[in-house]
C-alpha cells in the first residue's frame, strides 16, 4: 500500500513537473515575442521621430505678375536630396534655370521683359541637406510694379508684357512639373512632385538607393 502510494506521489510530482516546465517555456517564449515587439516598436519610432517631409509649394499671382515655386520640410527630420527632375510641356529640363526660361520666354517682347522683368532660381543638388521647418525657393519670377512708358509704342508693349506675364503665369500651372526625391537619415527614399496636372502623363524613375549619407546605429 505504502509503495503504490509512493508511485501515484511520484508520477504526479512528474507530471507536476512537466507542467511546470511547459508554462515556464510559454511564458519564455511571450516575454521574448513582447521584447521583440517592442524593440520593432521602438526602432519604428525612432524612424518616424526623424521622418521628413518635402512639399512644393506653388504661388501663383497673375494679376500682380508674381510667381514662385518652393520647397519646404514640413516633417520633423532633415532631408537628403537625392534627384531633382524638372518637366515643362512633358520635356524634361536639366536645370531650375532653363526650366525657367522655358516657361517665361516672351518671345518678342524679350527686349522690353529684361527691363522690367526679375526671374531668381535655386538649383537643388543631390546631397542638399534640408533641415525640418526650413523652405528653398527654387525659383522665382516677378514683374516690376514701377513701369513707366513715355510713348504709345512703350505702353502698348508694355500693356502686352504684362498681358503675356499674366497668360505665363497661369499656364505655368498645367506646364511645369517637378519631382524630387529624398532619403530621410534611416536611407527611407520617399518622393514629392508639385501635383499639378502636367506630372499625371510623367514617367518619373527616382534613384534605387539613398546616398550621401550613413545610417544611423539603431537605439533598441
Amino acid at each position: 500500500m505504502f509503495e503504490r502510494v509512493v508511485k501515484i506521489a511520484e508520477i504526479i510530482i512528474a507530471v507536476a513537473a512537466v507542467v511546470i516546465a511547459g508554462v515556464a517555456y510559454r511564458v519564455s517564449v511571450q516575454q521574448s515575442e513582447l521584447a521583440a515587439q517592442q524593440t520593432a516598436l521602438s526602432r519604428e519610432h525612432n524612424r518616424l521621430s526623424v521622418r521628413p517631409a518635402l512639399d512644393f509649394i506653388s504661388l501663383h499671382m497673375s494679376p500682380t505678375g508674381h510667381y514662385k515655386l518652393s520647397l519646404e520640410n514640413n516633417g520633423v527630420g532633415p532631408a537628403v536630396v537625392q534627384d531633382v527632375s524638372y518637366f515643362v510641356d512633358g520635356a524634361k529640363i536639366p536645370t531650375a534655370h532653363l526650366a525657367l526660361g522655358k516657361l517665361f520666354d516672351f518671345g518678342p517682347l524679350r527686349d522690353i521683359a529684361v527691363k522690367y522683368v526679375n526671374g531668381s532660381y535655386s538649383e537643388i543638388t543631390p546631397g542638399t541637406f534640408i533641415a525640418p521647418n526650413t523652405s528653398k525657393t527654387t525659383m522665382r519670377f516677378d514683374l516690376s510694379e514701377d513701369i513707366t512708358a513715355t510713348t504709345p509704342q512703350e505702353q502698348k508693349n508694355i500693356r502686352d508684357l504684362r498681358a503675356s506675364t499674366s497668360k505665363r503665369i497661369e499656364s505655368a500651372k498645367n506646364r511645369l512639373c517637378a519631382y524630387m526625391s529624398y532619403c530621410s537619415v534611416y536611407k527611407e527614399m520617399f518622393v514629392s512632385n508639385t501635383g499639378e496636372a502636367s506630372c499625371k502623363a510623367i514617367a518619373y524613375s527616382p534613384p534605387q538607393t539613398c546616398t550621401g549619407l550613413s545610417s544611423p546605429t539603431p537605439h533598441p
